[in-house]
């Protein structure tokens, strides 16, 4: 093992061993947990529980985006829109929405492969805007990828949204 590679195996405990500390839960302290979707009082956004129901390299929603859908006709509409260009059309996921919503978060045009979006976040803010946090992953410089254009989407299914309340998509961009 190198003095660098012992070096940066210690840094990274030593932040591990931080998280930890930072991390300790509302339980430890004796307080019940708010419920899910409901503020805790301090303004700080909460969690919402959600499920990845699709993702992949190639949508026809070409601009970027995210895309509601608060029941199952809503669902059907934007994958029917996100699929129009697959011959047969890809059939729509199965996901029982019941008072759920789903969020499509399309990147739109990407000049090439290596791109993809992950949802890892969604959250309600204290002024009751539903926000969905993603990463953007981009190719490192001089990766091999394939030189065709890209549309990379997901879809997830969560607890906490109506129609006609305010959402956002916070991304981050991300180079693996």
């Amino acid at each position: 093992m190198t003095t660098s590679t012992f070096v940066a195996l210690v840094a990274a405990g030593v932040v591990f061993a931080g998280v930890l500390v930072a991390c300790r839960s509302s339980a430890e302290a004796g307080e019940a947990p708010p419920p899910e979707g409901a503020s805790d009082g301090s303004g700080a956004p909460t969690p919402l529980a959600f499920e990845r129901v699709a993702s992949g390299p190639q949508s026809a929603i070409r601009t970027e985006g995210l895309r509601p859908a608060y029941d199952t006709a809503g669902l059907d509409a934007l994958w029917a829109e996100h699929g129009k260009l697959q011959l047969p059309a890809p059939p729509a996921p199965a996901v029982e929405l019941g008072g759920r919503a789903a969020f499509g978060v399309f990147l739109g045009n990407r000049p090439t492969g290596g791109y993809a979006v992950e949802v890892v976040r969604v959250l309600r803010r204290a002024d009751g805007t539903l926000v969905v946090e993603a990463v953007e992953r981009t190719p490192a410089p001089g990766s091999m990828n394939t030189q065709a254009g890209t549309a990379p989407f997901e879809l997830v299914a969560g607890e906490g949204a109506a129609p006609g309340e305010p959402c956002e998509l916070v991304l981050t961009p991300e180079t693996r």
